[in-house]
């Protein structure tokens, strides 16, 4: 199944640009109080500060725009997925996978709305249900639902099963859960492989098991992946995007399923699908081989 791409259009009379930002952060006041004068011009404005709100579904708006990092991306987009709008991620972080434009795009940034050439992609999220005795935990995840060994990091026992069925039990570090966005975060530091972003799979990659035939496992986007801590350590938890956490007891029963949800990411029309594969993870440079000498 392919992720659709779309275009938004919009009349600048019913028009609401969402600027959102951790206004405390190094850097973002300047940028942002010029997108927000540079943009009322076209639009009305709302600013919203990401660190004194915490629930964001409650502000409407047409497009958002996000300063910060990946790691804020993610989290906005957690917290906006019942808005499905699309977003631009204004990169002020340090790798910008996701947040494809610069502070140095905000001309392009205004000129894409104000001509109604806004494209984005349609990407998946999971939901994950955590029963852990009689808690329950629920949570959206853009790149990855992460259950990972804590101290005292002894090897932990993980029975998976996909669509109902048994697949195996992982005996290890953990396994990832990943979309086809996160396969490039946690997933191939794990040696998981690259899915391309515009195709909406799962990815399982276990986490150091102590097998020599556990390999990553890609699935349809449809499927639900059950997983049930068979053993597990007094630390181990499930982890969120890297930064929800929830702590993991015995016996406790995860699952993971595609989300109705969706995260609509704006695109960069200045670079190829490619970019930030080939300038941002350097996947495809060539090997330095030595000039010949003679023949």
């Amino acid at each position: 199944m392919r992720i659709a791409i779309g275009e938004v259009i919009m009349s600048e009379r019913t028009r609401t640009i969402l600027l959102l930002a951790d206004f405390h952060r190094a850097g973002v006041e300047p940028v942002i109080h010029e997108l927000k004068d540079r943009l009322e011009t076209i639009s009305r404005v709302e600013l919203v500060d990401l660190r004194t709100k915490e629930e964001l579904r409650r502000h409407g708006g047409d497009l958002a725009v996000v300063l910060g990092g990946d790691g804020t991306l993610l989290s906005v987009a957690r917290k906006m997925a019942g808005n499905e709008i699309p977003i631009f991620g204004v990169n002020l972080g340090k790798l910008g996978y996701l947040a494809e434009f610069g502070v140095d795009d905000l001309d392009l940034i205004i000129e894409m709305i104000r001509e109604n050439r806004v494209g984005f992609s349609r990407r998946m999220m999971l939901c994950a249900c955590l029963k852990n005795g009689r808690e329950n935990f629920v949570s959206l995840a853009v790149n990855d639902v992460v259950v990972q060994a804590g101290p005292p990091f002894r090897m932990i026992e993980l029975k998976i099963s996909i669509d109902g069925l048994e697949l195996t039990t992982i005996k290890g570090d953990g396994v990832i859960i990943a979309t086809s966005t996160g396969s490039t975060g946690h997933n191939i530091s794990a040696g998981g492989p690259v899915v391309d972003s515009s195709i909406s799979a799962v990815v399982l990659t276990p986490l150091n098991a102590h097998s020599l035939t556990h390999r990553p496992l890609v699935v349809s986007s449809s499927t639900e992946i059950c997983i049930t801590a068979e053993r597990v350590n007094s630390g181990s938890a499930v982890i969120i995007d890297g930064q929800v956490t929830c702590p993991l007891g015995s016996k406790s029963v995860i699952k993971i399923g595609p989300s109705e949800n969706y995260f609509l990411l704006v695109h960069n029309p200045r670079y190829s699908r490619w970019h930030t594969l080939q300038t941002k993870l350097n996947w495809g440079i060539g090997v330095n081989y030595k000039d010949e000498v003679g023949s």
